[in-house]
């Protein structure tokens, strides 16, 4: 951190799961996945967010291939539930550091829509959108690579 700041380097701090305690009951250890209560991530993203304001910390990504099961805990892909995180995030990130940027996370491309394992980025965030998404992002991550 000292030698971004020192050399005017942006960081982005990407929070993509949430530790054991705070996941669903009987969860799926073998993979990452959401918090069972939005608030509980949206306090730790706020608390870093309160921390990092004005140093080299711009922007917090919140989450990462939301669209991929695995990545979502195994649980179904519902990009409402995602922007109901993100909201959360989004508000407790803001009130901590107005300046902060708030990232969506990064969708992959997947070549694959059969919705339970994965949902094409580009139907998914279709549907982010649908669900509010442009109210709690300042920007849209995005993965260049992957399979579509």
């Amino acid at each position: 951190m000292t030698a971004a700041n020192a050399s005017g380097i942006n960081l982005l701090f990407s929070v993509v799961n949430a530790p054991p305690w705070a996941r669903e009951a009987g969860f799926d250890g073998n993979v990452g996945g959401p918090p069972s209560d939005p608030a509980t991530y949206a306090a730790f993203v706020g608390a870093i967010s309160g921390k990092y304001c004005g140093s080299a910390v711009k922007a917090i990504e919140v989450w990462n291939e939301q669209n991929l099961w695995y990545q979502w805990g195994g649980e179904p892909l519902d990009p409402g539930r995602y922007v109901q995180l993100l909201a959360a995030a989004y508000r407790s990130i803001k009130a901590a550091c107005p300046q902060m940027s708030v990232i969506s996370g990064a969708l992959t491309p997947t070549g694959t829509n059969d919705g339970v394992h994965a949902i094409d980025d580009f139907q998914y965030l279709e549907r982010l959108y649908q669900a509010g998404l442009k109210n709690y992002a300042d920007g849209i991550g995005a993965h260049p690579s992957g399979f579509n």
